[in-house]
């Protein structure tokens, strides 16, 4: 009898509705200003500051900044606030927010300097005392009134709001750290009374330039106080000339500028120009880095685009108005950075703040938000993804990346997720390319590509520390530090994961079992740590060195008959370089795996299948790229890439050594104002293939509104064999009734390229729309076609050459094996299917912001996958994957720093086919199940702390992935997060 860890046993229902009414709650009793995704609140603000440009109300607009770079902190947001305070002649007010910027060590900081010095030398001038009765000498006041009462009253131009503003943010900041309801409505109304005085400055303003238009009509003489109002240019550009703040001259009209702009207006101008030049010439184009990111990281833009996805991150400075930096930008779809609007394939973004508000410690449990994702949880420790089917134990269809660098282990062709060298607090984002992308990528993206991209070095100096414990002896443990030093810039990372079994499928009682793993109720126990450093060699030119290791235990499903392995890493360890300049990148990498492990138990005398095995691969990429205008404009990118792996493991006949080669290139036209199309070819050279496999794809997006896009795409992908799969030779044990089990069989792979097995192939079709247009909800709806060829799934034994085990259990012979040392019954290579997959599906996502504070994503997923030649009646489904995938989840965010989230996950039944350790086939089902996540959480201390409580399966529905995994049990985590 198998013995089950237990949390705790709710009902479902119940447990639902508690939640429910605790959400509820909270929504109608909690304080009014909670805020939804960070992100998405700073968007709304800054769009709505956009629009405040657009029609003439910079001041207006001014707030509407400050709150999104409240909400997210961002360079370009502090850069626009100081645009506009000059532009508005607020001197004082542009020169701190100038500074501000310059504390985050922008590319541009020379020439911003330079303006800010400019500035520095009007200020005198504009803040001089003004003699009210000198100013009025031509009988009226210097407000423009008559002389006497009110009229001795300085101009609203001259009061100084600064102590207000200061005042406003103390107040704001005790608020914060007091939880004090009066301090927050003290604070509101001097925030108010600055709006309102500056509002009045403004209507001051707009009655000058009134005055001014009639003196050009020559309807009214010249009044001495009358200041050059702000120019607003049309959209959201903002003109050089700027109003003055005071009643002396105004920025922009000094007798050392004949042209009517001060110096300082021409630099800001000229920055703006070289911001415009680098998104067309630099590689990527990106904005600039959110406030505090050291020099040395400017390598590394916010979207790290180069680290992403392997194109360049240098990008000329400069940031304007025209940059919505809080729109969703990625790399990984066509290596530069891109609105998911232009991207050539479908893709989903996760970000920071999604990892950190669902409390989860597991990549692969963040990725079951996907559209069409396919997660399989075997336990805590061996999760296997895919996207869009076709899943299955080491599962070898989807390319994982961290950093544009290659994770998977050769020896597998799979991704040991909980051997990765960073945790979920390492990660600024995970970008995912849903479908084939192999003429980027080549081999291995078959149905997608994740891309795991980290945080800069430099970023958020200081250091963070993160501790949880739960039930099960889950552990989840971090600790960080970020800095800079002149131009170079570090982080360095460290963390511990640990967690027991949820299900201990075979009794200790058992007599019959012998044991590998003493801990045979351990799933997961890994210590970690990596590093990176940037260094900043030239304004276009940057170094990122990265390295990390991990050390530990993990466990996983294995392949054909065998089942529950357990695996020592003795060392995970990786080294890279990349160097980044407007033109391209070059990038090299080492990674060394050192496991050992086996069966986590198996029948007395029979073969324990123990194995030691060490990989080393050496990977090289460049890439070179190139705007240019030839008929239309082009974003043109070539490449190529080699790879050395070398394994040598007991499983397989001997030690293999293999080197790769590819070439790509890459091409995104213009073809209109709103029409593009980008198309991408790749040839990959494999030792075993006498042929390269070609993998084209093709996009043709079309842009009806600048914040929607309807995308017609076709590609190709394909996998090669992992060593396994090319090289095995192990023995099998089997089952004989009535002998001792001493008769193995062997898996012996024919050699890739060979009659027998030839690499997996994907033809992919796919048109989606989607809408990003309202501030309130977006949405995308994805249509597609895989039709599938080559699968080479499992081992299965030839009946027209092997012996069965009736035949040997019956007298016939059995040949003996040298090399296993075994008798053989025959041999289960891997092999091609001959039948073609056809998967039709859909997929529907959308995230809804309802009411202020609520955050609410859902998508569902419909996908048939048939199997059959022929007459499409003829076709059978294919059920291992399921048609119905649903994913709802909803955060809701209080100003006074509480959080509530909830997450679930539905997906409809699987029936699977697996092969036993005999050789024969059996087919179980996994009947429908789902799975559901809550979250809370309390900040505190201005944001740098917060704990937290997570649920893991909250309403314990016991259930499995996959008919070999353990049964899925409820677990709870408590958790501290500080920033030091």
């Amino acid at each position: 009898m198998s013995r089950r860890y237990r949390a705790f046993k709710l009902a479902p229902l119940p447990l639902v509705a508690a939640w429910l009414l605790i959400v509820g709650a909270f929504v109608v009793l909690g304080p009014p200003e909670a805020r939804a995704d960070r992100r998405t609140e700073a968007r709304r603000h800054f769009r709505e500051a956009m629009r405040l440009v657009d029609v003439g109300q910079p001041l207006q607009a001014i707030d509407e900044l400050k709150q999104a770079q409240a909400a997210l902190p961002h360079a370009n947001v502090l850069f626009n606030i100081a645009q506009l305070y000059a532009e508005q002649g607020m001197v004082s007010e542009a020169i701190d927010y100038f500074q501000q910027y310059l504390a985050s060590s922008p590319e541009d900081a020379e020439r911003v300097e330079a303006l800010v010095a400019s500035l520095r030398e009007k200020l005198p001038s504009l803040i001089a005392p003004v003699d009210v009765l000198d100013a009025a000498s031509d009988g009226t006041s210097p407000n423009g009134s008559a002389p006497g009462g009110a009229s001795n009253l300085l101009p609203l131009s001259m009061i100084d709001l600064s102590p207000i503003g200061r005042s406003r943010v103390l107040l704001e900041s005790l608020a914060r750290t007091t939880d004090s309801a009066s301090l927050r409505s003290a604070a509101r109304d001097l925030s108010k009374l600055e709006l309102d005085i500056q509002r009045l400055e403004q209507a001051r303003l707009a009655r000058a330039r009134e005055a001014e238009a009639e003196d050009a009509r020559g309807k009214r003489a010249p009044r001495l106080d009358d200041n050059a109002p702000a120019e607003v240019g049309n959209g959201a550009r903002i003109g050089v000339r700027s109003g003055a703040r005071s009643g002396a001259r105004p920025v922009g009209q000094g007798r050392e500028d004949e042209d009517g702009a001060t110096s300082a207006s021409k630099a800001l101008e000229g920055s703006r120009e070289d911001s415009r030049e680098g998104s067309r010439e630099g590689s990527i184009g990106a904005s600039p880095p959110p406030s505090g990111m050291a020099a040395a990281t400017q390598v590394e833009r916010p979207q790290q685009a180069a680290s992403g996805a392997g194109t360049s991150t240098v990008a000329n400075a400069g940031p304007t108005l025209e940059d919505n930096v809080y729109d969703a930008q990625l790399v990984s779809a066509s290596r530069y950075v891109q609105s998911p609007l232009d991207a050539p394939s479908a893709t989903h973004i996760i970000t920071r703040e999604e990892i950190r508000s669902s409390g989860l410690s597991s990549i692969p449990e963040l990725l079951r938000r996907v559209p069409g994702a396919d997660v399989m949880t075997a336990s805590p420790s061996d999760l296997n993804v895919s996207l869009r089917g076709f899943n299955q134990r080491l599962s070898n269809r989807l390319l994982v990346l961290v950093d544009g660098r290659s994770v998977y282990t050769d020896m597998l062709g799979t991704t040991f997720w909980h051997s990765l060298t960073i945790g979920p607090e390492d990660i600024e984002r995970i970008e995912i390319i849903r479908g084939p992308a192999s003429a980027l990528y080549g081999a291995d993206a078959f149905s997608g590509v994740v891309n795991i991209i980290t945080r800069r070095p430099g970023e958020d100096p200081g250091v963070e520390v993160f501790a949880s414990a739960g039930s099960h002896e889950w552990l989840h443990e971090h600790a960080s530090t970020s800095g800079q030093a002149g131009r170079l810039a570090y982080r360095f990372a460290a963390g511990l994961d640990n967690a027991l079994r949820f299900s201990q499928e075979v009794s200790d009682q058992r007599v019959d079992i012998a044991r590998n793993f003493k801990a045979q109720d351990q799933s997961w126990r890994v210590v970690r740590a990596n590093s990176a450093l940037a260094y900043r060699l030239a304004p276009e030119l940057g170094l990122v060195v990265r390295g990390g290791a991990s050390h530990g235990r993990v466990e996983w499903q294995a392949t054909s008959g065998l089942r529950d392995f357990g695996m020592d890493l003795n060392l995970n360890a990786f080294a890279s370089a990349q160097l980044d300049s407007k033109h391209g990148l070059l990038r090299v990498f080492y990674h060394h795996f050192d496991a050992s492990g086996g069966p986590q138990y198996v029948r007395l005398g029979e073969n324990p299948y123990l194995f030691d095995a060490t990989t080393n691969t050496l990977d090289v990429e460049g890439i070179f790229s190139k705007r240019f205008d030839f008929l239309v404009p082009h974003n043109f990118q070539i490449g190529g890439a080699y790879r050395r792996k070398q394994v040598g493991w007991n499983y397989l006949d001997r030690d293999h050594a293999e080197d790769h080669f590819a070439v790509f290139m890459q091409d995104n036209l213009r073809l209109t104002g709103a029409l593009s199309f980008q198309g991408s070819i790749r040839a990959d050279f494999h030792p075993l293939l006498s042929k390269p496999p070609i993998s084209p794809r093709g996009a043709l997006i079309y842009r009806p509104s600048a914040e929607s896009a309807v995308r017609l795409a076709a590609g190709s992908a394909f996998r090669t064999p992992s060593f396994l799969e090319s090289y095995v030779n192990v023995g099998a044990n089997l089952e004989i009734p009535g002998a001792t089990p001493a008769v193995t069989g062997t898996t012996q792979g024919a050699e890739l390229g060979g009659n027998n097995l030839n690499p997996e192939s994907i033809l992919s079709v796919e048109l989606s729309y989607a809408n990003f247009a309202s501030s309130s909800f977006d949405f995308e709806v994805v249509g597609y076609y895989n039709h599938v060829t080559d699968l080479a799934p499992i081992p299965s034994p030839d009946p027209s050459e092997n012996p069965t085990v009736a035949d040997i259990a019956s007298g016939a012979t059995a040949e003996f094996d040298p090399f296993l040392g075994v008798f053989s019954q025959g041999f289960a290579p891997y092999r091609n299917q001959d039948t073609a997959y056809h998967a039709l599906g859909t997929e529907l996502s959308t995230r809804i912001y309802p009411i202020q504070g609520l955050d609410v994503y859902a998508n569902y997923a419909l996908e048939k996958i048939m199997t059959g030649a022929g007459q499409v009646s003829e076709y059978k489904f294919d059920e291992r994957t399921s048609v119905h995938k649903l994913n709802l989840g909803a955060r809701y965010r209080f100003d006074m720093g509480l959080a509530l989230s909830a997450d679930v996950h539905f997906a409809s039944r699987q029936l699977w086919t697996e092969l036993t350790a005999d050789g024969s086939a059996e087919t179980r089902e996994v009947p429908a199940y789902y799975l559901a996540n809550a979250r809370v959480s309390y900040s505190f201390l201005e944001d740098q702390a917060e704990v937290a409580v997570t649920g893991y399966n909250v309403t314990n529905n016991e259930h499995r992935q996959h008919p070999y995994g353990q049964r899925l049990g409820a677990r709870v985590l408590g958790s501290l997060a500080l920033k030091l």
